[in-house]
Protein backbone atom coordinates (compact mmCIF):
# COMPACT_ATOMS: atom_id res chain seq x y z
CA UNK A 1 0.00 0.00 0.00
CA UNK A 2 1.39 3.37 -0.97
CA UNK A 3 1.25 6.40 1.29
CA UNK A 4 1.38 10.15 0.82
CA UNK A 5 1.42 12.71 3.63
CA UNK A 6 -0.08 16.07 2.71
CA UNK A 7 -0.09 18.23 5.85
CA UNK A 8 -2.80 20.89 5.92
CA UNK A 9 -3.47 23.56 8.52
CA UNK A 10 -7.27 23.62 8.98
CA UNK A 11 -8.81 26.43 6.94
CA UNK A 12 -5.55 27.30 5.17
CA UNK A 13 -5.61 25.56 1.81
CA UNK A 14 -3.19 26.63 -0.91
CA UNK A 15 -3.04 25.80 -4.60
CA UNK A 16 0.12 23.79 -3.84
CA UNK A 17 -1.92 21.57 -1.51
CA UNK A 18 -4.42 20.73 -4.25
CA UNK A 19 -1.53 20.12 -6.66
CA UNK A 20 0.07 17.70 -4.21
CA UNK A 21 -3.29 15.92 -3.86
CA UNK A 22 -3.58 15.77 -7.69
CA UNK A 23 -0.11 14.23 -7.87
CA UNK A 24 -0.98 11.66 -5.22
CA UNK A 25 -4.13 10.67 -7.11
CA UNK A 26 -2.14 10.28 -10.31
CA UNK A 27 0.72 8.31 -8.77
CA UNK A 28 -0.88 6.09 -6.14
CA UNK A 29 -2.58 2.83 -6.92
CA UNK A 30 -6.35 2.73 -6.42
CA UNK A 31 -8.31 2.55 -4.31
CA UNK A 32 -7.13 5.60 -2.41
CA UNK A 33 -8.02 6.37 1.19
CA UNK A 34 -7.91 10.06 2.12
CA UNK A 35 -8.21 10.68 5.83
CA UNK A 36 -7.90 13.35 8.48
CA UNK A 37 -9.42 13.94 11.90
CA UNK A 38 -12.93 14.85 10.69
CA UNK A 39 -12.76 14.25 6.95
CA UNK A 40 -13.20 17.98 6.20
CA UNK A 41 -9.62 18.61 5.04
CA UNK A 42 -9.64 15.47 2.89
CA UNK A 43 -13.01 16.40 1.39
CA UNK A 44 -11.81 19.94 0.70
CA UNK A 45 -8.63 18.69 -1.01
CA UNK A 46 -10.71 16.28 -3.08
CA UNK A 47 -13.06 19.09 -4.16
CA UNK A 48 -10.21 21.48 -4.98
CA UNK A 49 -8.51 18.78 -6.98
CA UNK A 50 -11.64 17.76 -8.87
CA UNK A 51 -12.79 21.35 -9.50
CA UNK A 52 -10.76 21.61 -12.70
CA UNK A 53 -12.88 18.87 -14.27
CA UNK A 54 -16.19 18.88 -12.36
CA UNK A 55 -18.64 21.77 -11.88
CA UNK A 56 -18.69 23.23 -8.39
CA UNK A 57 -22.43 22.54 -8.08
CA UNK A 58 -21.78 18.81 -8.54
CA UNK A 59 -18.87 18.83 -6.09
CA UNK A 60 -20.88 20.70 -3.47
CA UNK A 61 -23.82 18.35 -3.93
CA UNK A 62 -21.61 15.27 -3.54
CA UNK A 63 -19.94 16.70 -0.44
CA UNK A 64 -23.30 17.66 1.06
CA UNK A 65 -24.69 14.17 0.44
CA UNK A 66 -21.84 12.78 2.54
CA UNK A 67 -22.27 15.27 5.37
CA UNK A 68 -19.83 18.05 4.42
CA UNK A 69 -20.87 21.63 3.73
CA UNK A 70 -18.32 23.17 1.38
CA UNK A 71 -20.50 26.01 0.07
CA UNK A 72 -18.03 28.62 1.35
CA UNK A 73 -15.50 27.05 -1.01
CA UNK A 74 -17.61 27.67 -4.15
CA UNK A 75 -15.74 30.83 -5.30
CA UNK A 76 -12.42 29.01 -5.01
CA UNK A 77 -13.76 25.93 -6.85
CA UNK A 78 -15.10 28.13 -9.64
CA UNK A 79 -11.81 30.04 -9.86
CA UNK A 80 -9.80 26.81 -10.14
CA UNK A 81 -12.08 25.55 -12.92
CA UNK A 82 -11.85 28.88 -14.76
CA UNK A 83 -8.06 29.01 -14.43
CA UNK A 84 -7.74 25.44 -15.72
CA UNK A 85 -9.94 26.23 -18.71
CA UNK A 86 -7.62 29.10 -19.70
CA UNK A 87 -4.32 27.43 -18.89
CA UNK A 88 -2.05 26.65 -21.84
CA UNK A 89 -2.15 22.93 -22.55
CA UNK A 90 -5.18 22.43 -20.31
CA UNK A 91 -5.25 21.19 -16.76
CA UNK A 92 -2.58 18.85 -15.43
CA UNK A 93 -4.81 17.68 -12.60
CA UNK A 94 -5.57 14.02 -12.25
CA UNK A 95 -8.80 12.89 -13.84
CA UNK A 96 -11.72 12.59 -11.42
CA UNK A 97 -11.87 9.15 -9.88
CA UNK A 98 -14.62 7.13 -8.25
CA UNK A 99 -12.18 5.08 -6.20
CA UNK A 100 -11.26 7.67 -3.57
CA UNK A 101 -12.64 7.01 -0.11
CA UNK A 102 -12.62 9.90 2.36
CA UNK A 103 -13.01 9.34 6.09
CA UNK A 104 -12.66 11.28 9.31
CA UNK A 105 -10.74 9.35 11.92
CA UNK A 106 -12.04 11.28 14.91
CA UNK A 107 -9.97 12.80 17.65
CA UNK A 108 -9.50 9.53 19.48
CA UNK A 109 -7.05 9.67 22.32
Amino acid sequence: MGYRHIPIVPGQFRDEDATRFDTALAELEAPILAFCRTGSRSTTLWALSAAVKIASSDLLSTAHATGYDLHALKPCLDARREAAAHAPGGSRAAAPRDDVVIIGGGAGS
